[in-house]
């Protein structure tokens, strides 16, 4: 026992009751506190920012949300599929033809105009066009509306409507 409390730098002294005596250490270091500094690279202006902090003696480190487990996984922050936005297909109950469409705005608001324009008989909508034309039902949301892919709008969503138009068509 007294080799441990000797190793652990306590002394032999702490068998006997006796005060402890600590082992003079030869290897004295100092520790220096570093501030940090940590910043989402976003763009060419954190460059600026980081430099600032640079001449404070702050040391700088980067990070990135775009990291691949959040690319990996999909996050379906809405519970309603059709309160997002994207590209759409719309079938016909009838014949099942199918239109495909895009838009920034709800699914739902999208189909309501589908449908406004089936009622008013306008050809504001191709595809309400196709169902006054051939003298077919207008089915519900759920059954006739399927939502393609999730995104917002931009040239992208034109990329992907145009590529679902294209495999639909094979």
């Amino acid at each position: 026992m007294g080799v441990v409390v000797y190793l652990s730098g306590l002394g032999l002294g702490v068998c006997a009751h006796k005060p402890p005596t600590p082992i003079p250490d030869k290897h004295i270091t100092t520790h220096i506190t570093q501030k940090w500094a940590s910043f989402t690279y976003i763009s060419k202006e954190i460059s600026y920012i980081t430099n600032i902090f640079k001449r404070m003696d702050l040391t700088n480190t980067f990070h990135t949300t775009h990291t691949l487990a959040n690319l990996l996984t999909h996050k379906d922050q809405a519970h309603d599929k059709f309160s997002l936005s994207g590209v759409y297909k719309l079938t016909c109950p009838d014949c099942h033809k199918m239109y495909v469409g895009q838009t920034g705005r709800q699914f739902s608001t999208r189909y309501k105009e589908h449908k406004t324009a089936w009622c008013n008989h306008s050809t504001t909508s191709n595809f309400a066009q196709h169902l006054i034309e051939e003298a077919h039902s207008f089915g519900p949301m759920n059954n006739i509306m399927e939502t393609v892919h999730c995104c917002k709008k931009g040239a992208h969503l034109n990329t992907i409507e145009k590529f679902h138009i294209h495999s639909e068509s094979i």
